[in-house]
């Protein structure tokens, strides 16, 4: 008995870690936003993004440049070599250029909220492996209390069976009986051992620290109360979005393919300052500025090319956000579905765990006062561990459905469920500037707040 409460103390809470409080949910997916390796990833491209959308606005401006250099020269008549200094300052002006630096800035921030929804598509994706991974741990450290439970119960019927076969009470197929429903229990015990060391090693790889005390959650806010509720939620999906961003920046490339078919007009200005071999002589100035204007003329084809293959692109991106637009409906179909399922079989076999629970009371106290045989009780205890086992798995199925309906809909971040470490939260953005370690964003989950 105290081997057996020992081992659950050791793997129900925590797989030898350290504990010094429970963990909710919250702030395991607090701790994902934060500092999930994906996620920085996402946002440094992200960083990235934004730039371009500055380097495509910087080409609209005047570029200024200066220049300057020494030249060593030879002179006529046996002098002596000298040492000429040149600079320059040169300005540069876009005028025309048929509305390409416009459709590229333009393409540079439909990239941007591109890059942006398919952040927030992450999120998601590992926001849901978090869900799975906590509550994985949560059934199976369950699991496992109600295996050592049901395997020490069956071991004290295994030693009445065996008293009472000494005192000539019982039969030794009763023993046998008793001895096989022990060590299927015992069985069940290090599958579910097993099965908890195995959620625990995902728990960590999903969130990044040993599970502790954990903490059933409730159900998420903003579920929808029927299908064509869930279904509204389709264009605000981030995949849907996203897709649409890249057509819309598709068509600013075909813009810009369409500009290079026009003609090019430029301000030049340059200021230029020479000094002579002959320091008699001085030095020579130069001022030039004008217009430069480029005409396309001939390429080969090669323009009208770029034309056609932007326009199949933009086709191709337009028919993507249209698939990705049926795919969101149909997962947000079956992520309905199921939780609807999920739900009415959790309530069904909760309402079967009551039943079952006062049936082996009811054969317990009739064991007791002699009405019924012993061997009515194993079946009993066995019903009751699986009735209790099958509770807790469509308990944990249900909430992992909930948050898949939620990812489904796009409407699961840091925003809809109240945790404060999203894409825009001050520790996140602390974090990636260095201006936090990981530990002051969100210390271990092992540790104390």
């Amino acid at each position: 008995m105290v081997r057996l409460l020992g081992l659950c103390a050791l793997l129900v809470l925590g797989f030898g870690a350290p504990v010094f409080g429970q963990v909710t949910l919250e702030r395991a997916l607090a701790k994902v936003l934060a500092e999930h390796p994906q996620l920085q990833a996402a946002r440094a491209r992200l960083r990235a993004a934004e730039e371009e959308v500055r380097i495509a606005a910087g080409k609209r401006w005047p570029a200024v440049d200066a220049r300057t250099g020494l030249f060593y020269q030879r002179l006529e008549g046996g002098r002596s070599p000298l040492v000429a200094l040149e600079q320059e300052l040169s300005l540069r002006q876009l005028l025309y250029d048929g509305g390409r630096s416009g459709a590229a800035l333009k393409a540079a921030r439909a990239r941007l909220a591109e890059e942006r929804a398919r952040l927030r598509l992450l999120e998601q994706e590992l926001l849901v492996e978090a869900v799975a991974a906590f509550t994985a741990v949560l059934r199976d450290q369950r699991l496992l209390e109600l295996a050592l439970l049901n395997e020490q119960r069956l071991l004290d019927h295994l030693a009445a069976f065996k008293a009472r076969y000494r005192e000539g009470q019982s039969t030794g197929m009763a023993v046998a009986r008793a001895e096989a429903r022990y060590r299927e229990a015992r069985a069940a015990r290090l599958l579910a051992q097993a099965r908890l060391e195995e959620s625990g090693a995902r728990f960590r790889r999903a969130i990044g620290d040993p599970p502790g005390g954990l903490v059933w959650p409730a159900l998420p806010p903003g579920l929808p109360p029927d299908l064509a509720a869930a279904l509204a939620a389709v264009e605000d999906h981030p995949r849907v979005r996203a897709a649409e961003f890249a057509r819309e920046a598709a068509l600013a490339e075909v813009q810009q393919a369409r500009a290079g078919l026009r003609p090019l007009v430029l301000l030049e200005s340059r200021l230029s300052w020479r000094s002579r071999p002959d320091p008699a002589t001085g030095a020579d100035l130069d001022l030039k500025a004008g217009a430069l204007l480029t005409l396309p003329l001939y390429r080969g084809g090669a323009l009208r090319a770029a034309v056609r293959q932007s326009r199949a692109r933009e086709l191709a991106r337009r028919y993507a956000r249209d698939a990705a637009r049926r795919a969101v409906q149909e997962e947000i179909r079956s992520a309905f579905f199921a939780f609807r399922a999920e739900r009415e079989r959790w309530a069904d076999l909760s309402r079967r765990e009551r039943a079952v629970r006062m049936l082996v009371d009811g054969l317990r106290n009739a064991v007791r006062m002699g009405q019924k045989a012993p061997s009515d009780l194993l079946e009993g205890e066995r019903e009751l561990f699986q009735a209790r086992s099958q509770a807790v798995e469509a308990r944990r199925a249900r909430l992992l459905a909930a948050y898949r309906l939620l990812a489904a809909m796009g409407r699961l971040g840091a925003a809809e469920l109240g945790i404060g470490a999203g894409d825009d939260h001050p520790t996140a953005i602390a974090r990636e500037r260095g201006e936090a370690s990981p530990a002051a964003v969100n210390p271990p989950l092992t540790e104390a707040r």
